[in-house]
């Protein structure tokens, strides 16, 4: 198995590159945390200064209302950041949940040494506006969604960003994210495998 912190340097210079000097100081300070199944990385309403990197396993974002009833927001798996770099920059509490939902371990480092490579590197700040873009551009696409969109529409297009997922996924979580009950998902795929069959 690759050592996280490896995967995760390997993956940054994917997106860019980096002098030596910065990724060595960024791999002292980084450390590997292992989370358990149904483990949590963070908790509605705490704060991290952390930033990290998925290096295997699969977590999911969730919000409770005051019934206590959960939403999904996201899954975070293999090559995923977590939690939001919104909210670790600007060290607020977080809105949501993020649960293992396998065995996982990531490869973590604080926020400032990541704010301390950006003012000596412009690979750093290339990747983090990178990060910024890629989240407020999946932010906007996931709250149209749920708005403007159907559970069919919903569901194809959870397919073409998870589909690597699926199997990997409860049907109660797919139908958390897509906003819908488990039943109503299992009446999607029952309705899309009979126009497969009769397309065959």
């Amino acid at each position: 198995m690759s050592d996280p912190i490896d995967k995760m340097i390997d993956f940054f210079c994917s997106l860019a590159s980096f002098e030596k000097q910065y990724l060595d100081y960024l791999r002292s300070h980084t450390r590997i945390r292992s989370v358990s199944r149904t483990g949590y990385y963070l908790r509605a309403g705490e704060i991290s200064d952390k930033f990290a990197y998925v290096a295997t396993g699969l977590f999911r974002y969730y919000f409770c209302d005051c019934e206590g009833k959960d939403y999904t927001a996201w899954f975070a798996d293999e090559n995923s950041f977590i939690p939001s770099f919104a909210s670790v920059s600007t060290g607020t509490e977080s809105r949501f949940t993020i649960e293992a939902l396998e065995d996982s371990q990531v490869a973590e480092f604080p926020i400032k040494i990541l704010n301390e490579l950006e003012n000596l590197s412009e690979s750093a700040r290339l990747l983090s506006r990178n990060f910024l873009l890629q989240a407020l551009l999946e932010k906007e696409k996931r709250e149209s969604s749920l708005v403007l969109d159907n559970a069919i529409i919903r569901y194809q297009d959870f397919q073409d960003r998870f589909s690597h997922l699926e199997k990997r996924l409860k049907l109660h979580h797919i139908a958390s994210y897509l906003g819908i009950s488990p039943v109503s998902l299992s009446r999607i795929r029952r309705k899309n495998q009979k126009e497969t069959q009769v397309n065959a």
